[in-house]
């Protein structure tokens, strides 16, 4: 269970429980309601008036979880891209809405990197680019394994010679064929079957009715 409770405060979904907790407290504080600090952490949709009201706030935490949702609009991102925070830019260039020029700005070709490791997981990627910081290990495979956009061959990489930590998070992501599922639901490490379990793609995959 430590080597899961690490990869959660490494990796987390595009955002590590600092960020949800950091922005918990602010927004709590700021008399956001309970209902929208909720949504924000978790990443699910917002309303354009939540939104906004969250975007007026220049709290880091805040507008990195902001540029990670998916219900935020472009020209939001946009603008989170240009802020003078690395956390808020690492937050807005996995989300497939920003624009794809912007999020590839961040990238550093050729170098293993921070931004690397956030880029590596937005599902807009070109897969020519996913697959050259594959190849050239730009981003550890863990982070390209959440990528919903993975190529399948890859994914095949990532179980045949990734560690553990690569295929727990390979086990994360939503967009799983049935091919590599079942390869996973065979996987010996405890810390994948964990995080296979609590794949919803896994879940419905797995019913008896299938």
């Amino acid at each position: 269970m430590a080597s899961l409770a690490l990869a959660l405060l490494l990796g987390a979904c595009n955002a590590p429980p600092m960020y949800g907790n950091n922005a918990e407290k602010f927004l709590a504080g700021q008399g956001v309601p309970a209902a929208t600090i909720l949504k924000l952490v978790e990443g699910s949709p917002l309303s354009v008036d939540e939104v906004a009201l969250l975007g007026r706030f220049d709290d880091v935490s805040t507008l990195h979880l902001l540029g990670s949702n998916p219900s935020t609009p472009t020209e939001v991102l946009t603008r989170l891209m240009q802020h003078r925070a690395q956390d808020v830019r690492w937050g807005a260039a996995t989300n497939p809405n920003t624009p794809l020029e912007l999020v590839l700005k961040l990238r550093t070709p050729g170098e293993l990197s921070i931004n690397n490791a956030y880029l590596a997981r937005n599902p807009a990627l070109p897969e020519t680019v996913i697959r050259e910081m594959f190849r050239t290990k730009e981003a550890q495979w863990h982070n390209i394994a959440q990528n919903p956009a993975c190529p399948i061959d890859l994914m095949r990489e990532i179980i045949e010679r990734g560690t553990d930590f690569d295929r727990t998070w390979l086990a994360w992501n939503r967009n799983l064929p049935p091919e590599i599922m079942e390869h996973l639901a065979q996987d010996p490490s405890p810390d994948v079957a964990r995080m296979l379990s609590g794949n919803p793609t896994y879940l419905r995959w797995k019913k008896p009715d299938r």
